[in-house]
């Protein structure tokens, strides 16, 4: 397809030396779902895919007919990372106005290093807002907002199409200031957040959460957030002041922790989201580490009763000797399973890292078993994935991590094999 794509896009379209083959005729007789797929595959299919603009350009140029489709794909993904950038796309913009209704999805992101002042991010919702209404993603990465003005705040509502939100490494200077950046987008629907908006190193001032009747009109339904554990404290705290827990449909939580007292501290503030989510919540996706295997009681799913899919993806690679036999995990995970009361669940992916061998594991006819009763009934999917360091022959090489398909846990699910229900991990 690529090669495909670059030879029709290199074709010049009015060239006297081009064979009849290749006549503007024969171009017009191609079927209109070849050319489309020609030019969203440069494009791509995922809305933060790095685009080949080049290739996309040269679409636009190849005919008139191909025009139309290859000028909108071009600007549906925007990347500011400069005050240069962001000049450029207003001048584009502004000697050809029709090309903003085409930006759906907006990229902002700033080189920490090099950009110590980041000022200049305030002034895009100011000059971009008049001339791209259709905004929908919304992406910043990389970008310290502890200097832009509280004006900035006021801007940003004006983006009143925007439904997917999401941070990345983003600096700011209180918890208030997010809370109201996150408020500011009335029509949100989706965020995520990686590593923010506040570490466990900060002053307890940037974790101070005051109720606003702005929170009241927050009303997400998807939910995703990397963090550790006193971020999503405070994050969780926040979010039970606001209508979402009532309306959020999907969680994916990775959270980093070290500490036993807080992650029991974390277990019973997600039990108290999960339980003011109640039936509405549908996916679930949880991604610790091997602190979380202690308590496993702190944790249950039984609010959750029209959940479709769980993920768990435990990470005991670096446990300490000390701590619990592997035989622990699988306890853990089988009374993480135990506590699901919904009947709907479809879906179910578990996933090991670990250093031990698959084969020493114990207790999998346990999980076998439980996977078979009642309460799911309507299971259709079940991903069970080992990965562990296999034994390096040279003392000064690193382990190398392997990887035990489902095909291998069949062997040791044999139950579930036999139902057809245990799929290979994909």
């Amino acid at each position: 397809m690529y090669l495909l794509a670059t030879a029709f896009c290199l074709l010049p379209s009015r060239s006297p030396q081009m064979d009849k083959r290749f006549s503007l005729s024969r171009w017009a007789a191609l079927p209109v779902e070849v050319c489309e797929n020609i030019i969203e595959f440069c494009w791509g299919s995922t809305p933060w895919r790095y685009d080949d603009h080049a290739t996309l350009y040269a679409c636009a140029l190849t005919c008139r007919s191909w025009y139309p489709r290859s000028q909108s794909l071009l600007y549906r993904n925007v990347l500011v990372s400069s005050p240069r950038a962001l000049s450029r796309l207003i001048s584009s913009l502004r000697f050809r106005p029709a090309n903003g209704r085409f930006i759906l999805h907006i990229r902002i992101q700033s080189d920490l290093e090099k950009e110590r002042n980041n000022s200049w991010i305030g002034l895009i919702p100011l000059r971009l807002m008049p001339l791209a209404k259709n905004i929908m993603t919304v992406k910043i990465m990389h970008v310290s907002m502890t200097l832009l003005h509280p004006t900035f705040l006021i801007f940003m509502s004006r983006f009143q199409t925007v439904t997917d939100l999401s941070f990345r490494f983003v600096v700011f200077p209180t918890f208030d200031f997010f809370s109201r950046l996150i408020c500011a987008f009335r029509s949100l629907r989706r965020l995520d957040l990686e590593m923010v908006p506040v570490s466990r190193d900060d002053p307890a001032l940037l974790h101070h959460v005051v109720p606003r009747p702005r929170d009241m009109k927050l009303h997400l339904e998807q939910l995703s957030m990397t963090s550790d554990g006193r971020a999503f404290l405070t994050l969780v705290k926040w979010l039970l002041l606001t209508p979402s827990p009532t309306t959020l449909k999907k969680l994916a939580f990775t959270i980093i922790t070290d500490d036993l007292k807080i992650t029991n501290s974390v277990k019973r503030s997600m039990v108290s989201l999960l339980q003011r989510c109640g039936p509405r919540l549908q996916e679930l996706d949880l991604n610790v580490n091997q602190v979380w295997i202690h308590s496993p009681e702190l944790l249950f799913l039984g609010w959750n009763t029209k959940l479709r899919s769980f993920r768990l993806d435990l990470d005991v690679a670096n446990s300490d000797p000390n701590l619990p036999s592997n035989s622990t995990y699988i306890s853990f995970t089988l009374n993480l399973i135990g506590s699901i009361t919904s009947p709907k669940l479809e879906i179910l992916v578990l996933r090991f890292h670990a250093n031990a061998e698959v084969n020493r594991i114990v207790r999998w006819d346990s999980l076998d078993s439980a996977l078979l009763g009642p309460t799911f009934r309507n299971l259709k999917t079940v991903v069970v994935t080992w990965i562990h360091n296999a034994p390096s022959r040279s003392p000064s090489r690193t382990p190398m991590p392997s990887r035990q398909s489902s095909l291998d846990i069949a062997i040791h699910l044999p139950k579930l094999h036999a139902a057809g229900v245990l799929k290979t991990d994909h």
